[in-house]
């Protein structure tokens, strides 16, 4: 029976040790310089990390189309 306890938990081990990686963190809208207007013609709604309606691949909370921060990358 201890056997059996030892063997299960070198299977759950070594299955979290090659389960699916962790979700990169996100960034703070403060650490980015994020603003809600952009003031140029650089707009979240025209980034490859925007993910519509209101959310960003690299930074945490609610994004604004209209917005902008320093992570912007054009889409290709």
């Amino acid at each position: 029976m201890a056997l059996g306890g030892a063997a299960a938990i070198a299977v759950g081990a070594a299955c979290a040790a090659t389960g699916p990686a962790r979700a990169q963190t996100k960034q703070s809208q403060a650490d980015v310089q994020y603003v809600a207007k952009a003031p140029a013609g650089d707009k979240c709604s025209g980034c490859a990390m925007f993910q519509p309606p209101e959310g960003c691949q690299g930074v945490e909370g609610k994004i604004s189309p209209e917005g902008w921060c320093s992570l912007y990358t054009p889409k290709a």
